[in-house]
C-alpha cells in the first residue's frame, strides 16, 4: 500500500467517526497552490477546524470552464480534499448524491458551506451542491470581484481600474472582457440575489465597491478581516538604517506594481538599498532577493524576513483595489513605512487608518518623493518613533460562532456516529430522490460509496 493510499484511508476513517463538517468551495487545490491569499486563508481554516474536532472538506474544479454558463455539465470533475488529504476526483453528480446520502442517513452534519471562490464552477453546480449539503449556514466570501466581472481585479483591458461598472454600462463596451461578462452577467446577478446566506468581506472598502454594483444587499453583508491587529507599546524605538532599505513585498505580478518597481530600481538603485522579499521569476541588478513563501514556511515568515533584513519601507504599489492585502498587514507588523497609491483599495485605506505611510495619486509623484532622500529619511524616522507596534492574530470569528451556536445542538455535542445511523451501503433507494432515470450515475455513486466504505473496513482490519 502506498503512503498516499494510507493517508486517504486514515482521512476517510476519521471522516466516518465524526459527524460535524465544514465544506469549502474554491477555485484551486489549496494543498498544491503556493501563492494566493485565498489558499492561505483556507489553510488557516483547515488547521483551526481540525484542532476543533471539526472536519474540513474542500471541493475544487480541476478545469476552469471560464466565465460562461449554459446547460449544466454533470460530468464536470471536481477535486475532493478531506482534512488536508486529497481523496480523488468525482463528478458533480457523484458528489451531490454522495453528500445527500450521507446527510439523509445522518452520517454528516454540515455546519457551514464556505464559498471562497466560484471560478471554474458552473453556477448551477454550486446550487446543487448546496442543496445536497443542506448546511446550517452558507457564506459567500468576496475575496476579489469575480462576482462582478471575469476581470476580477476590475482592470479594464487588464491595464487600469474601471471603477466597478454596472452590467451593460457603456464604459464597458470597449473592454476585452465585455463579451464574457455579457454572457453570464444576468445569471451571476440572479445567483447573488437568490443566495440565502451571508456575504463576507475582508474590508470595508471591498464591501463599498461591491455594493455599488449589488445594491440593496447591505443587510446580508458582513465585514470580517482575515486577521485581528493587536496594538501594544513598543519596548524600544526602532532606528532606521542610514541608507534606507526599500522592499518590494510579495510576488512579481503586474497587478502588484512590478513594472513600477522596476522603474524604482532603474532610478534609485544607487540611492537606496533595494530588496525583494517573496517569490520571483527574474532577478535584476541592484536588488537583494530574499525568497519567502508563507504558504510553505508559515504565516509569520514574511514578518520575520522583513524584520531580519531590517526593511525600512515597503513598496506596495497595487494597480487595482486590494480587497484585503496580507502583504500590507505583514509590512505593518514588521514596522515598515508603507508607500502605495490611492487606487490600491484596502492598502490605501489602511495607510490612512494606521497613519503608517504615504499614498499617492500617480506614480510620478512617488518618484519625485523618493528623489528627496532627506525628506524620506525624516518621514521614516518620525514613523519609527511611533510608540506603538502591531502583531497579527488569525481571525476565526465565523468558525468560532458556528461552533458556539452548535454547542447547544445535540448534533454537535454528539459528534460521533451511532450504529443506528450507519449507512446501508448496498441500499440504493436513498439515491432515487434525484436523477432517478440516470442509472449510470446512480451506479457510479454506489460504486463510490462502496469504495470509500471498503477503505474504512481495510483500515479497521489492519487494527487501527
Amino acid at each position: 500500500m502506498t503512503n498516499s493510499s494510507q493517508l486517504k484511508i486514515e482521512a476517510l476513517d476519521k471522516f466516518f467517526t465524526r459527524r460535524n463538517i465544514t465544506v469549502t468551495i474554491s477555485h484551486s487545490n489549496y494543498l498544491q497552490e503556493t501563492v494566493g491569499g485565498v489558499e492561505k486563508l483556507i489553510k488557516v481554516e483547515d488547521t483551526f477546524c481540525q484542532n476543533s474536532n471539526l472536519h474540513y472538506v474542500q471541493i475544487f474544479p480541476i478545469q476552469n470552464y471560464g466565465y460562461h454558463e449554459g446547460k449544466i455539465k454533470w460530468n464536470q470533475l471536481l477535486g475532493l480534499n478531506i482534512d488536508s488529504t486529497f481523496i480523488g476526483f468525482f463528478s458533480v453528480k457523484q458528489l451531490s448524491l454522495f453528500f445527500e446520502r450521507l446527510r439523509k442517513t445522518e452520517q454528516i452534519n454540515v455546519l457551514a458551506l464556505l464559498i471562497h471562490h466560484m471560478m471554474g464552477f458552473f453556477l448551477k453546480a454550486i446550487h446543487i451542491l448546496e442543496e445536497s449539503l443542506q448546511p446550517q449556514q452558507s457564506y459567500l466570501y468576496i475575496h476579489d470581484f469575480y462576482t462582478i466581472c471575469p476581470q476580477f481585479n476590475l482592470l479594464k483591458n487588464d491595464t487600469e481600474y474601471c471603477g466597478a461598472q454596472l452590467l451593460d454600462s457603456p464604459l464597458c463596451q470597449d473592454c476585452s472582457y465585455y463579451d464574457a461578462r455579457s454572457r453570464i452577467g444576468s445569471e451571476m446577478q440572479a445567483f447573488i440575489y437568490r443566495f440565502q446566506g451571508r456575504f463576507i468581506f475582508p474590508a470595508e472598502i471591498t464591501k463599498h465597491i461591491w455594493l455599488s454594483v449589488y445594491n440593496g444587499l447591505e443587510k446580508k453583508c458582513q465585514v470580517v478581516p482575515h486577521q485581528n491587529v493587536v496594538m501594544k507599546l513598543r519596548n524600544a524605538v526602532d532606528i532606521p538604517n542610514s541608507t534606507l532599505k526599500i522592499g518590494y513585498i510579495g510576488n512579481q505580478q503586474l497587478i502588484k506594481g512590478y513594472l513600477q518597481w522596476k522603474e524604482v530600481i532603474t532610478q534609485y538603485k544607487e540611492t537606496y538599498a533595494l530588496y525583494h522579499l517573496g517569490t520571483c521569476q527574474e532577478q535584476l541588478a541592484g536588488v537583494s532577493y530574499v525568497p519567502v513563501s508563507v504558504l510553505k514556511q508559515g504565516d509569520a515568515k514574511m514578518v520575520e524576513a522583513i524584520q531580519e533584513h531590517k526593511i525600512d519601507i515597503a513598496f506596495l504599489w497595487s494597480i487595482c483595489p486590494e480587497t484585503y492585502s496580507f502583504t500590507f498587514f505583514e509590512s505593518l507588523a514588521a514596522g515598515c513605512f508603507i508607500l502605495s497609491n490611492n487606487t490600491s483599495g484596502n492598502i490605501a485605506a489602511m495607510i490612512k487608518h494606521f497613519n503608517c505611510g504615504k499614498s499617492f495619486n500617480r506614480f510620478p509623484e512617488l518618484l519625485e518623493y523618493l528623489s528627496d532622500v532627506n525628506q524620506v529619511q525624516k518621514d521614516v524616522e518620525l514613523y519609527k518613533g511611533n510608540k506603538y507596534e502591531y502583531t497579527l492574530v488569525n481571525n476565526h470569528s465565523i468558525l468560532e460562532d458556528l461552533i458556539e451556536n452548535n454547542m447547544q445542538n445535540a448534533g454537535y455535542l454528539n459528534n460521533s456516529h451511532s450504529n443506528s445511523a450507519c449507512c446501508d451501503w448496498s441500499d440504493s433507494k436513498l439515491l432515487e430522490w434525484k436523477f432517478a432515470n440516470e442509472t449510470e450515475h446512480v451506479d457510479q455513486v454506489i460504486s463510490l460509496l462502496a469504495t470509500i466504505y471498503d477503505l474504512k473496513n481495510r483500515l479497521q482490519n489492519m487494527g487501527h
